[in-house]
């Protein structure tokens, strides 16, 4: 039929006529093997078990299925669609962001928070961690996982560092999230908690904004080491006030250092305004002070009085 082409005689049209109804009488006949082939065919998942779904179509998409949930048993934990409204949710502070998700209980109790900071531990790099989810027998999407970790940072239960820099709440985003190294905080800090420490800082002159508490706790702690120097010294100023206490906190980091200094909280405040008043005091009169010590130098070498009062 391809190679006569179309007749142009009334003869020739019905021969052509005839010979496509056999072809498709044959095309029908042929296809109709094909689907009696195909719809007797077995299907048999890994392990030798048979399917017994009605067509090839679902026995296939059945074995499939079935498959996945056995390679990925965990997957179901983290198979929802909603997870970057848990991202955005979790940049902005909130410590609530899973109920984006669906998720009104604690944070850490959510099945994926729970095996992330297991994973975490003492301490793993964002990319090993993204690693470890999108394998068996997990398959979260990384939208998934990126979420987690932005609100366990945020609710305080990770810390995160990024090229030597602790990040504060909403620093951390999917961009970093590869070279970032996270560790787990052994204690958390509630709000209430953090808008006092918020004010302790802000009383002693260091502002701090919400969010800004894990940073602003090193600028707070060399503000009263700098109170301290200046509110104390040699003679004739009163004796150096002792700071052991806060070089020990200095030595902490993250969350652990925030609890540590909520815990001496009145006796930092405390402290914090007495040396602001003795540094403050010392700066007025140790001018005086060095004018004196200048004259009585010149004194020395004047004639006048044999002896002058040691500097």
């Amino acid at each position: 039929m391809d190679f006569k082409g179309t007749p142009t005689t009334d003869e020739g049209r019905e021969a052509r006529n005839a010979m496509a109804t056999r072809m498709a009488t044959a095309e029908a006949a042929r296809n109709q093997i094909v689907n009696d082939v195909i719809d007797r065919a077995k299907v048999f998942q890994g392990g030798g078990g048979e399917r017994y779904e009605l067509n090839l179509m679902a026995k296939v998409e059945a074995a499939a299925q079935a498959s996945l949930d056995r390679l990925f048993p965990s997957f179901k934990d983290a198979d929802d669609n909603r997870w970057h409204a848990v991202i955005t949710a979790a940049k902005g502070g909130a410590e609530h962001a899973l109920e984006a998700v669906g998720w009104t209980d604690a944070p850490e109790k959510h099945p994926v928070c729970a095996a992330l900071l297991s994973e975490v531990g003492s301490g793993k790099r964002g990319k090993e961690i993204r690693d470890a989810f999108e394998a068996s027998p997990y398959g979260w999407p990384r939208d998934a996982v990126d979420a987690v970790l932005i609100t366990l940072h945020t609710t305080g239960h990770l810390r995160a560092t990024h090229k030597g820099m602790t990040l504060s709440r909403g620093q951390l985003d999917q961009a970093k999230m590869s070279v970032t190294d996270f560790r787990t905080e052994t204690v958390t800090i509630p709000a209430k908690d953090r808008i006092k420490l918020r004010k302790l800082f802000h009383d002693a002159g260091v502002d701090c904004k919400p969010n800004e508490e894990t940073s602003k706790a090193s600028v707070f702690l060399a503000h009263l080491v700098d109170l301290a120097d200046h509110a104390g010294g040699e003679a004739p100023m009163p004796a150096r006030q002792a700071t052991a206490h806060i070089d020990a906190l200095r030595g902490l980091g993250g969350t652990e250092q925030l609890a540590e200094i909520f815990k001496q909280h009145d006796t930092l405040a405390q402290q914090a305004k007495d040396w602001g008043k003795l540094a403050e005091l010392a700066g007025k009169r140790k001018l005086a002070w060095e004018m004196l010590c200048t004259l009585i130098k010149h004194a020395d070498a004047m004639p006048g009085p044999e002896s002058a009062p040691a500097c």
